[in-house]
């Protein structure tokens, strides 16, 4: 079974099918991920990353609800955003603790059977922390020399591990 890192960028993942939207050193998989189409048959990955990507996303629910297609039951969705709306390019998406609340059993509306999407993953577990800085942002896309030590706009960032539980 293989595992996607989603978005990948530099950050390449030995092992891993390393997916982004532009070619580069060790992307694996070219690929629009604002489609939400991924090329893998139902249940044929047992993992996927996906780092700061969904805020890029217009419409980020399709693509989490294609991971789900693609995910075994018990495969692992990894999900890291930052908390709120950041001042950046490109980002489109502002994301809270239980924006993805809709796909989790036991939160939000998304128990409601006859609601769709209905809950699609069970919560592993849900962490917010002061990571990503801003500065980042402005290094990679704007490619402007920040110094590392400038603390520029630290961020808050949402962190999920969500797991497949069942098939639709």
């Amino acid at each position: 079974m293989v595992s996607l890192n989603l978005g990948c960028g530099r950050d390449i993942w030995p092992g891993w099918v390393n997916i982004d939207a532009q070619p580069g050193p060790g992307v694996d998989l070219v690929l629009d991920l604002e489609d939400g189409i991924l090329p893998f048959a139902d249940e044929s990955v047992q993992g996927v990353y996906c780092s700061h990507v969904l805020e890029h996303i217009w419409d980020w629910e399709k693509l989490v609800l294609e991971v789900h297609r693609v995910l075994k039951v018990g495969g692992r969705f990894r999900v890291r955003v930052p908390k709120g709306m950041v001042p950046c390019a490109y980002h489109v998406r502002s994301f809270e603790p239980w924006t993805l609340d809709w796909f989790i059993e036991g939160t939000g509306e998304g128990d409601d059977k006859s609601l769709e999407p209905r809950a699609k993953f069970k919560l592993v577990w849900r962490r917010l922390g002061r990571k990503f800085p801003f500065y980042w942002h402005i290094r990679h896309y704007l490619h402007i020399p920040v110094p590392f030590e400038c603390r520029l706009g630290r961020a808050w960032e949402i962190d999920w591990l969500l797991m497949k539980t069942r098939r639709d």
